[in-house]
């Protein structure tokens, strides 16, 4: 077989569209790497806003948009038997601030229950220290000396005889 030797023009012409190719698939591969449309399921993709569309202040427009707005936490609250809500201060759906009173409790029962806890205290706490005081009086006149005639008054109460 006989080889067809290239000249030296074909080969230039070779070595320039290969260099061209080369060029073109760079752009295309950066083209769509900048635009996201390089991957295949879209799920790297980042959407990102200016601070100032965010608030608002970007370019002295005003955005406004129109919606629902969903929380993305819930907490549900149960009351205990024991615990009754006085008054609830927000409604469904009403905005709130992070510290606002949302609602009270009924206290007034507990209230009279520590109150009547507390006459309780003060009464057995009176009680100890009348009991302290017997117990200091009764102290001081076991320790001071008796009359002899006192016990013979004690001896002849409980029907007592001398031999």
């Amino acid at each position: 077989m006989k080889e067809k030797k290239l000249s030296l023009k074909q080969k230039k012409m070779l070595i320039i569209a290969g260099i061209i190719l080369a060029v073109l698939l760079v752009v295309i591969l950066v083209i769509r790497a900048v635009t996201g449309k390089g991957s295949g399921n879209g799920e790297d993709v980042l959407y990102a806003d200016s601070v100032g569309v965010l608030t608002g202040t970007g370019l002295g427009t005003q955005n406004r948009f129109s919606g629902v707005v969903e929380a993305q936490d819930t907490l549900k609250l149960t009351l205990s038997d024991d615990q009754k809500v006085k008054e609830i201060f927000v409604e469904k759906g009403q905005e709130v601030e992070p510290g606002t009173k949302l609602y009270e409790f009924d206290t007034e029962e507990l209230a009279m229950t520590l109150e009547q806890g507390n006459l309780e205290l003060d009464k057995i706490n009176n009680s100890i220290s009348n009991l302290n005081n017997q117990i200091a009086a009764l102290t001081a006149e076991k320790k001071m000396p008796r009359p002899v005639s006192s016990y013979l008054i004690r001896l002849r109460s409980r029907n007592f005889r001398p031999m």
